[in-house]
């Protein structure tokens, strides 16, 4: 799911101006040296919503992808983004950036279902 958008498609096609926005990403991901993930469709697992409070996601416009042992994979439009509060609330985690066009980020946000307890 978190594959470029340029190795699997679009489906019916993307919203207008959307490949340049990809476009954008990709390239801000490569000049960082960050991964870049495609979010089309993506909806985030409401468990990771306790590393990162899904109204300051929505602030900070990031998205929790996956945790995988002690490493929390999140996206962003930007590698400068803000994780002081998140490095606060988790200090043993480490964080894996990932890059991800602004329109996929917001979308993926808007699908974000309620945070568990």
């Amino acid at each position: 799911r978190l594959l470029d958008a340029s190795v699997r498609g679009f489906g019916a096609g993307p919203p207008r101006g959307a490949i340049h926005l990809v476009d954008d990403a990709v390239r801000i991901a490569f000049d960082a040296g960050l991964p870049y993930a495609g979010l089309r469709d993506f909806s985030p697992d409401p468990r990771l919503w306790r590393y990162v409070p899904l109204e300051e996601a929505r602030e900070l416009r990031l998205v929790p992808l996956t945790r995988v042992g002690r490493v929390l994979h999140l996206a962003a439009a930007a590698p400068d983004c803000d994780l002081s509060a998140l490095r606060a609330r988790s200090p043993d985690l480490r964080v894996q950036l990932h890059i991800a066009a602004e329109h996929e980020l917001r979308a993926a946000l808007a699908r974000a279902s309620d945070p568990v307890s």
